[in-house]
């Protein structure tokens, strides 16, 4: 029977040992069994439950958790689902050998309900690879939208130097942190982590019939147009041109975004005809 101070006159690990026997021991099972099994006499063996809720829990999850831990961490605007499937779905209650009392570690206790599918590909955003999850998700609740830790605009710049994402023009798109509308957060088949080829980015916004037919419409060349599809640069490697060629897709010190001090000047064309 209990002692009235929260612990137990009986030594329940001689027969439950195996609760607080790994590297990760919750501290409520230091605080005594008692803590959370109000209805159990470990006395009487085999143990009977006096309370209405089983194992002898003084109420249910989550609300016995929250007796512990600030419950407004977990009830904020988003809450993540597996929070409504209870804390034991990722949690242990008494001990584990991974950190956070986690069932198993991450990303792999996070691909038990997501799609491992979605975060693999020739493109891989690096905090992905490295199972870096809750670098960019809170993983109970959160006040922004897919759990993120604060608003895109604000969390990308967290790794990603904010000069090269402010110039004296700035892409329309970068400069409200539209950062998802052109990039996946997570995996892609396109480099860049793009949604699709870099073209086909582009004409979602811009003039697809200048793109669509192979021509880009620069009022500076009196013929129909320069040639930009199934051709490639002398000095891009061997990539196609596209429009990334000519225009850097997040900002510049030209106008038109331009890799050059002007768009369509001499040194523009000299990029790729530099013997010409």
């Amino acid at each position: 029977m209990f002692d009235g101070t929260g612990y137990c006159e009986v030594d329940c690990q001689a027969c439950h040992p195996e609760l607080s026997n790994k590297k990760t021991v919750h501290a409520a099972v230091q605080s005594g069994c008692a803590t959370c099994h109000t209805g159990i006499d470990a006395a009487d063996v085999p143990h009977k439950n006096t309370s209405k809720n089983k194992l002898g829990l003084s109420s249910e999850s989550p609300e016995l958790c929250y007796g512990c831990h600030d419950k407004s961490i977990f009830t904020k605007k988003n809450i993540h689902a597996a929070v409504s499937m209870g804390c034991t779905s990722c949690h242990s209650s008494h001990s584990t050998d991974t950190p956070k009392l986690l069932l198993s570690s991450i990303p792999g206790l996070c691909f038990n309900c997501h799609d491992k599918k979605k975060f693999e590909g020739p493109s891989v955003h690096p905090p992905v690879k490295d199972g870096m999850c809750i670098s960019c998700h809170n993983p109970h609740s959160s006040d922004s939208e897919k759990l993120l830790l604060s608003q895109v605009s604000v969390l990308c710049f967290n790794c990603h130097d904010q000069k090269k994402f402010k110039g004296t023009f700035t892409h329309s798109p970068v400069a409200a942190g539209m950062c998802s509308s052109c990039h996946s957060p997570h995996a892609s088949a396109n480099s860049s982590l793009l949604p699709g080829p870099i073209n086909e980015v582009c004409i979602k916004c811009h003039n697809k019939k200048e793109i669509a037919s192979g021509l880009h419409i620069a009022p500076d060349i009196a013929s129909e147009g320069h040639p930009v599809k199934a051709k490639k640069g002398p000095k891009t490697l061997g990539k196609e041109l596209s429009c990334v060629s000519c225009h850097r897709a997040h900002s510049s010190e030209w106008f038109r975004l331009s890799r050059f001090k002007t768009q369509m000047s001499v040194e523009t064309c000299q990029y790729c005809h530099i013997d010409q």
